[in-house]
């Protein structure tokens, strides 16, 4: 059989094995498909019997006397196990709750060995207790040994001084000062065993606020920008990881947030936290005081994944939304006099509505409508024939041409720019326009000859919009986008051998050739644009999930419509 690790038994008779090997992965407490499970291989029967049934991994399989010793997460972490071959029962041999017992081994005997936090550890068998192994490297320490290094480097955050007279430097996990022209570079915290971030100065000058890890997690911490005496710890017992506090203009509060999204504000002389908002989608970080540092601005993420704007008050600690959530908007900033609000906002949103609704009523329900209707039912007389035949139908062909290119631009912009693809938006929109330009053309020379190839300049239509479609649906990433495309294209396929008989059958024969091709450039402009404007009003409304079904509603009568109509 396929083995991952295994041993053998005393006698060498049997193996006990995992038929999965996945030491190297990160998963924890996994039940899936890889779960390891240990069986047992007789040599000389070839016979397999599993011995182990848990819903987690069972893995690294020792061999010792008439049992096998395992370890198994099944409790959340891993830990040794016994299994008595005799009794077939199941033993946990240790009961660690913080850290994993990895890369056991024996002496075949009475000992197991293992690694457990970093440390290695000997358990004894016939003691059932475990014992740290003390290892000793000596070397001379010159990585221990105290050096000069230089942070410049090694900057990961700058500041200047209210008046501009000193700037504020934060460079391998130290916070400094350093003069613009005279004075001497100060290190405020000298603290190599902790990493000080996310120093900002006071409104007045005097003072910086910073974040440390000295306790072992991130606090606020605040120095006098001259050096003179300790850093005072302001706040206690953090859990997660603390972003840049933010002075307000008064210089006695101080707002900061941390990674679990939740913002918070700090009164620096009662050293009191008042929470303000719980982001519940990943971390806050644009938020600002106002001028008189009564209010505080941030961004916080609505269910449909767009951000809005928030205000809280430090007056009455009530938190108001003051942006809707049909945009997106954030990284708030008030004006000078605290009384307006500029952010960044997501919301190019008219145009390309308009172009997707106009796509679709101007090119696919008239279309289906006419469709119902005899096409060129009183064409005729001299004036008609002598039109086509002076031309007409040249200019037709250019005037559907360059009808077309606007569709097939306008049809791209509408999908390829609300993915904010830009340039590469636009050259995608001319291969779109250039499809559709190929089509009319194949459409006007497969027309003009009887036959067969009326099919094929149909198959060649809808060929090179599924094809081109295609490449556009892939490029967004959005399959129901292609889905739909492509339907559209059979569709219209099918719409112009309908349109084609029809006129067909219904002109006088001596302009039978001229009004068939005519009849077959002016189908292909109408619906040219119609599947690229409802993909796009569909994107950009947000009903993505439903493209599929609409394509149903809007393809399925123009194919039914034009069967009926061929079958007759």
């Amino acid at each position: 059989p396929e083995s991952g690790a295994g041993d053998l038994s005393p006698d060498g008779k049997r193996v006990v094995y995992s038929p999965l090997f996945r030491d190297f992965r990160t998963w924890k407490r996994y039940e899936g498909g890889w779960a390891q499970e240990l069986y047992v291989f007789d040599r000389e029967t070839h016979a397999v019997e599993r011995i182990t049934d848990h819903r987690r991994a069972d893995r690294d399989p020792m061999w010792i006397g008439d049992a096998v010793y395992f370890t198994s997460d099944r409790t959340g972490t891993l830990n040794l196990y016994r299994y008595d071959l005799g009794s077939r029962e199941t033993t946990q041999l240790t009961h660690g709750d913080t850290w994993d017992v990895r890369w056991p081994g024996d002496d075949g005997a009475n000992r197991i060995v293992y690694e457990l936090n970093g440390e290695l550890q000997i358990y004894a068998i016939d003691q059932g207790t475990s014992r740290p192994i003390a290892v000793t490297v000596p070397d001379d320490g010159l990585a221990m040994r105290p050096s000069r290094v230089s942070a410049a480097g090694l900057i990961e955050d700058a500041e200047l001084s209210p008046k501009g007279e000193r700037a504020l430097f934060v460079a391998r996990g130290d916070v400094f000062t350093a003069p613009i022209e005279h004075g001497p570079t100060r290190n405020l915290t000298r603290s190599s065993s902790a990493h000080d971030k996310w120093a900002r100065w006071s409104p007045d000058g005097r003072r910086i606020a910073y974040v440390s890890d000295a306790t072992g997690e991130d606090e606020i911490y605040l120095v006098a920008q001259d050096g003179a005496g300790a850093p005072e710890r302001l706040t206690t017992g953090g859990r997660a990881m603390r972003y840049a506090p933010e002075w307000s203009p008064t210089g006695e509060h101080l707002a900061f947030s941390d990674k679990d999204g939740k913002l918070y504000v700090l009164d620096v002389g009662t050293k009191a936290i008042i929470d303000v908002a719980d982001e519940a989608r990943g971390p806050l970080r644009d938020y600002v005081w106002s001028p008189r540092g009564g209010h505080l601005a941030f961004s916080m993420t609505d269910p449909n994944e767009f951000s809005s704007i928030w205000v809280w008050s430090l007056a009455d600690r009530a938190l108001r939304r003051v942006t809707g959530e049909h945009f997106h908007e954030w990284n708030p900033a008030w004006d000078p006099d605290g009384d307006y609000l500029y952010y960044l906002s997501d919301r190019s949103f008219e145009i390309a509505f308009a172009a997707a609704a106009g796509v679709v009523l101007a090119g696919l329900v008239p279309t289906l409508l006419l469709d119902r209707m005899p096409p060129f039912e009183r064409v005729g007389g001299s004036g008609f024939a002598n039109l086509l035949r002076h031309g007409g139908v040249r200019l037709g062909m250019w005037a559907s041409i360059a009808v077309g290119l606007w569709r097939g631009l306008l049809g791209s912009y509408v999908v390829i720019g609300l993915e904010g693809h830009g340039t590469g938006g636009t050259a995608i929109g001319v291969v779109v326009a250039v499809a559709n330009a190929s089509a009319i053309a194949g459409g006007y020379w497969a027309t003009r000859v009887p036959g067969a190839r009326v099919a094929a300049s149909t198959a060649w239509w809808s060929a090179v919009t599924a094809v081109t479609t295609v490449w556009v649906g892939f490029d967004l990433n959005v399959g129901a986008v292609t889905a739909l495309l492509v339907a559209g294209g059979v569709a219209v396929g099918l719409i112009q051998v309908h349109a084609i008989t029809a006129v067909s059958e219904a002109v006088p024969p001596d302009l039978r050739g001229d009004a068939v091709t005519l009849a077959g450039v002016a189908r292909g402009i109408t619906l040219s644009g119609a599947p690229l404007g409802v993909s796009g009003l569909l994107l950009l409304t947000g009903l993505g999930p439903a493209v599929l079904a609409v394509t149903v509603v809007l393809v399925a009568p123009a194919v039914v419509f034009s069967a009926r109509q061929a079958a007759s």
